[in-house]
């Protein structure tokens, strides 16, 4: 590229008017040899390049360091839900063998009621009648109300209270 065309292009450039195309001409044509009118155009050029590497290498940690934990936090969130369905299938386990258990305790307890029914059902049938507490039937009578009388109170003061806290 001869040099008036490099001056135009320039001027094409730092006015912001060039295509990607165009610029990427002169980048060639600045990284190679230069008439001496242009070297602060060059040095231009390579200052540019050394910040869009330097640039684009700290994009490239941030960019590694943003996906490192990403992946992390993605790692931990899976270890989560793994551990979950480790315990739930621990807890179904637990579940369906402590039914087992409950059935086989039912089982025994049948077994042994059924067993305890039959031999009362081989024992003769020998067991006489309760025999009253009280010789006396007036006594028996006075008992009885004495029993009922305590008995009216205490449902009396129970809902005397019921009252006052339906009051409040």
């Amino acid at each position: 590229m001869n040099i008036e065309e490099t001056k135009r292009l320039l001027d094409k450039y730092l006015d912001g008017l060039t295509t990607e195309a165009e610029e990427q001409q002169l980048r060639q044509t600045m990284n190679g040899e230069v008439p001496a009118e242009l070297r602060a155009e060059k040095a231009m050029f390579a200052a540019l390049a050394r910040f869009e590497q330097t640039a684009e290498a700290q994009m490239d940690a941030r960019l590694a360091d943003a996906t490192e934990h990403r992946m992390s936090r993605m790692i931990d969130q899976w270890n989560r839900v793994e551990n979950s369905t480790r315990r739930k299938s621990r807890s179904h386990a637990t579940r369906w063998m402590a039914g087992v258990a409950a059935g086989m305790l039912v089982l025994v307890g049948v077994s042994f009621y059924a067993g305890q029914k039959q031999q009362q059902s081989m024992q003769p049938q020998t067991a006489a009648m309760p025999e009253d507490t009280y010789n006396d039937p007036r006594m028996a009578y006075k008992e009885t109300e004495k029993a009922l009388q305590t008995l009216s109170e205490n449902l009396n003061k129970g809902i005397k209270e019921m009252e006052k806290i339906k009051k409040n």
